[in-house]
């Protein structure tokens, strides 16, 4: 795997992209009417579309090898990927995920499902989780998993010899991660929603506030060169 980096950012901006272009095709309502035409089509395109992006959504994240269906995965994204494109996991995980938002959105029942008040909920904070989950992850699940020492590791002191940096291991309970787990995602939404509902609210009044000042100073700069 020699060669492939990481560009995260990339991958994310592709998927805007998507997400944006799939949004404007959906208004189109020749397009609508088009695929509501073929009922049976449809079903069978969306099925497929599904199945297929659950398959290139499962690459491993590391060693495809140990798998024939991920190698033959990994070989092919040589061929299909630009050189010193993201890693190979990345990319067949935003295809995967590409077909299966396709699939759901040709399938008037799965987007019935998915418009429940829970997943409406649940994307309405997405973004505001996006926002805080890195800062929850080191501030608070790491010391659910390792404890709240500030020390990374413990010294052990040898005589007549360096000191020995042992590193403290994170808990093996599996009770600590079922406990932390939902703990933690608990805290995460309820922080995401407050984010949602507080600061995102103050910065749309901020802008709107600026936006109209800058318009009004527009104004009153036009209507003074008019009155020059």
């Amino acid at each position: 795997m020699e060669g492939i980096v990481n560009h995260p950012t990339e991958t994310f901006e592709c998927q805007f992209i998507f997400g944006v272009l799939l949004c404007d095709i959906g208004s189109d309502a020749t397009f609508r009417a088009f695929v509501n035409d073929w009922p049976r089509t449809r079903r069978v395109v969306y099925t497929v579309l599904i199945i297929v992006g659950l398959y290139c959504a499962s690459f491993p994240g590391e060693r495809p090898d140990f798998a024939p269906w991920s190698q033959r995965m990994y070989d092919f994204g040589w061929y299909i990927f630009p050189e010193g494109a993201p890693r190979f996991d990345k990319r067949w995980t935003a295809i995967g995920w590409d077909l299966i938002a396709t699939g759901i959105w040709l399938s008037p029942t799965l987007q019935d499902l998915f418009s429940n008040k829970l997943f409406m909920w649940l994307g309405r904070n997405s973004f505001a989780v996006y926002l805080t989950h890195g800062t929850l992850l080191r501030v608070v699940l790491a010391r659910f998993i390792y404890g709240f020492s500030t020390s990374p590791f413990s010294v052990e002191k040898v005589e007549d010899k360096d000191p020995i940096f042992h590193w403290i291991p994170g808990t093996e309970s599996s009770f600590v991660f079922a406990v932390a787990i939902p703990v933690w995602l608990a805290m995460l939404y309820t922080i995401a929603h407050l984010w949602t509902t507080y600061v995102d609210s103050f910065c749309a009044r901020a802008t709107k506030s600026l936006e109209d000042y800058m318009f009004e100073s527009e104004d009153e700069k036009s209507g003074a060169a008019q009155f020059a």
